[in-house]
């Protein structure tokens, strides 16, 4: 399984709500404990091992590398964290889906893990559990994702990798949503959602929520 899924993670944002850069905010130390037991948890099978994080980005990082070897972090700004790689956004702050469809000429899996780097309740359970259903989408579908009302939560979930004929087409033309791009694609819907690990952080206000 791992061989054939690639993690991306989005931090390439300008955090104009937020009011400082969100990858870098420090997180509940028991919080982050949790989280990265449950990494551990999921790494240990593989002989590996994460350590307790401090910022946000950190931890969607060692979340990211208990689901497999390969993890990207696409920004305009060079984070280096250890055992993943950075990836340049060029050119930068165009949103997250021009991000996204310029890092696919890098990446080479079946499947791309899509994760923004602002979700702190992450669960790696979650998303190995996801990754175990790869097997059963269909071919046809280009992305396995939550729904939600407005469509899908596009910012959380598996995209093939030949899914950026499509993407790359949509761009062209002038797109730039992702919830508008994936209405003409046939996509398969995860069937259990774990609505806490979707909550993301946009605001101060949420940090006390």
């Amino acid at each position: 399984m791992r061989d054939y899924v690639s993690a991306v993670i989005l931090a390439g944002g300008q955090s104009r709500r937020m009011g400082q850069d969100k990858a870098m905010l420090p997180i509940d130390p028991l919080a982050s404990q949790r989280i990265i037991e449950g990494a551990n948890s999921a790494l240990l099978s593989q002989g590996g091992f994460v350590n307790v994080t401090t910022t946000l980005l950190q931890q969607t990082c060692a979340v990211a590398k208990s689901c497999t070897q390969q993890v990207f972090i696409l920004s305009s700004t060079p984070y280096h964290l250890p055992l993943c790689q950075w990836i340049s956004e060029d050119p930068p702050h165009q949103g997250p889906l021009k991000a996204f469809a310029g890092c696919f000429g890098q990446i080479e899996s079946e499947w791309i893990l899509l994760l923004a780097c602002d979700l702190p309740y992450l669960d790696a359970r979650v998303l190995q559990r996801w990754m175990g259903e790869l097997q059963q989408v269909p071919a046809s579908s280009i992305a396995y994702l939550v729904p939600n009302p407005k469509g899908w939560e596009c910012l959380c979930g598996f995209y093939r990798a030949n899914s950026y004929q499509s993407l790359a087409k949509f761009v062209a033309a002038g797109g730039d949503s992702f919830q508008a791009w994936l209405q003409d694609q046939q996509v398969q819907a995860i069937p259990h959602s774990e609505p806490q690990m979707l909550i993301n952080w946009n605001s101060p206000a949420d940090l006390f929520s």
